[in-house]
């Protein structure tokens, strides 16, 4: 775990606001929905009067558990297109146009599919065949009407993310030339494509702000490549028992994989001294 002022001590903690990523820490892998743990513990965290927000790498309309519970607001894109619960947009930053047309055009050279996310849409590029064998096409409806659409194009409006369906062993290569780009992968089937330097500690920026609190008053958690932008940048990160292990050690502290709740035991043990 990373060295720095937090000290564990099993009690709650000044924490103004938490950051949580989805899947693989509010909901497992196979299901979509927070179990009753977790939706008490968020509540009791809204009783104390903690801001709670959704920091995500899927697009707006995809979030899902927005259905379940009133988030104060939302982050997606991987930190960089966020908005309060009521829609009052609060940062988004668009990706570097000739970053994107250099990375689109190494992807289509390898024959490999892509998905663009822009500020209100989402939308593929990639042969039928292996659009078929993307896990994030066959997981989306949208892939399925209307939102293939021809590499043309690409960039004609600001693009916010792009995920690649590539093995790991190809992004050093797909990066290599494009240094104001970086992985920030947390699935072995995809990459997240970020801007260098960029992520989900933008969001915890750009919220801390709108709300006049500091990112050391914030307690982010996680599990996944691209969630060690904000784990690093919260003045409390949690790495979900199940990451990687250079996602724990990114964190102040491990808690229990998502399918024992980890999440919610981190709300428990941290905001509400449970």
């Amino acid at each position: 775990m990373r060295p720095g002022p937090f000290c564990e001590r099993g009690a709650s903690l000044a924490i103004k606001a938490v950051f949580l990523d989805i899947d693989g820490t509010l909901v497992r892998f196979n299901e979509r929905r927070m179990n009753e743990r977790t939706l008490a513990a968020l509540t009791a965290a809204r009783e104390r009067g903690v801001s709670l927000f959704i920091v995500t790498g899927r697009y707006k309309d995809g979030i899902g558990v927005d259905a379940m519970f009133p988030f104060d607001g939302y982050s997606t894109a991987n930190g960089e297109y966020c908005y309060m619960a009521d829609g009052e947009l609060i940062h988004m930053s668009p990706m570097d146009p000739a970053d994107v047309a250099a990375f689109s055009v190494a992807c289509r050279r390898r024959g490999l599919s892509m998905t663009f996310t822009e500020p209100d849409d989402i939308y593929f590029c990639g042969s039928p065949e292996e659009l078929e064998k993307s896990v994030r096409y066959q997981s989306r409806r949208g892939g399925r009407d209307g939102r293939v659409r021809d590499w043309s194009v690409v960039g004609a409006n600001p693009v916010l993310q792009m995920v690649v369906d590539c093995d790991p062993s190809l992004d050093g290569e797909l990066l290599g030339d494009i240094p104001g780009l970086e992985s920030a992968r947390w699935s072995p089937a995809f990459m997240d494509v970020v801007e260098r330097g960029r992520g989900k500690g933008d969001a915890i920026d750009a919220f801390c702000e709108r709300l006049g609190i500091t990112p050391a008053e914030c307690m982010a958690i996680g599990d996944g490549g691209n969630d060690v932008h904000m784990l690093v940048h919260a003045g409390l990160g949690v790495a979900m028992g199940q990451a990687a292990d250079d996602v724990k050690a990114a964190a102040d502290v491990v808690a229990p994989p998502c399918d024992e709740d980890g999440a919610a035991w981190a709300i428990e043990r941290y905001v509400l001294g449970a």
